[in-house]
């Protein structure tokens, strides 16, 4: 998912540029405000289902998706946070359903 994301970042910055310059009344300033704008309407995008994906992963596991915010704690949460991702999937059912890798 990281990968798309910064790759869509990078086609998309590039298109601008390539945009911006061949039209040539475009200065460095507006490039980099439709650069921003572009960028953070890419994160708005992509934030939303890569936390839908974190949390319903968080949930294989059987710990509730607000263990989320532990990654925000700076080295040890983002520690645990890589195990509990690393971890393999509980196949049994819990309270927020089956599990989505089967068997």
């Amino acid at each position: 998912m990281l990968i798309l994301f910064l790759l869509t970042i990078f086609i998309n910055v590039f298109v601008l540029l390539v945009v911006g310059f061949m039209v040539g009344n475009l200065d460095d300033y507006t490039m980099s405000i439709l650069t921003n704008i572009t960028s953070s309407l890419l994160v708005i995008v992509f934030i939303i289902p890569s936390f839908a994906v974190t949390v319903r992963r968080m949930h294989d596991i059987n710990h509730s998706g607000w263990w989320l915010l532990i990654s925000f704690v700076p080295i040890i949460g983002s520690i645990l946070f890589l195990i509990w991702m690393l971890k393999n999937t509980k196949f049994e059912r819990n309270k927020w359903g089956s599990p989505a890798k089967s068997r």
